[in-house]
């Protein structure tokens, strides 16, 4: 089932809500996941396929946005722009990127503190059909060399 969600543009972005529970598979998947990020605190207290990272990030928790192309679509007609690690505010909008370019994670920044003169986001996120989680920017299954970038709308 799909909601009526659109750009600022009014344009329609094509989206999912999914109310399938979770298998006993997918449990230990979500299990072992949490024991291997040391330091990623769960934020939400159920499993929910309801939404995904990018329903959570751009669509308030209501639906799951899974074409890249919506995703990008709510880039260009919101208004984000890219902004420098060193300007990152909470609020702001981190996306993952594989090698090949696609956008694979996204997540709301919540602190962008100094750490011993480098910046390191902690973050908000939504990990697949498991809970949400409050990580440093590089601790989560969806950094793996990938490439980082935040984004902040006008």
């Amino acid at each position: 089932m799909a909601i009526i969600t659109q750009t600022r543009r009014g344009n329609n972005i094509e989206n999912e809500q999914d109310i399938t529970e979770p298998t006993y598979g997918n449990r230990l998947e979500i299990e072992d996941l949490r024991s291997e990020y040391i330091g990623a605190i769960q934020r939400s207290n159920g499993y929910s396929s309801l939404y995904n990272c990018h329903g959570m990030t751009f669509a308030s928790r209501r639906t799951g946005i899974y074409k890249l192309i919506e995703v990008n679509k709510i880039l260009e007609e919101d208004n984000y722009c890219e902004v420098p690690l060193t300007e990152v505010l909470p609020g702001d909008v981190v996306l993952y990127y594989s090698i090949s370019g696609d956008i694979e994670h996204s997540g709301i920044v919540i602190e962008n503190k100094n750490h011993s003169g480098i910046r390191i986001p902690k973050i908000l996120s939504k990990w697949g059909i498991s809970f949400e989680m409050i990580h440093l920017v590089q601790n989560c299954p969806y950094y793996v060399g990938n490439i980082i970038k935040y984004y902040r709308n006008a």
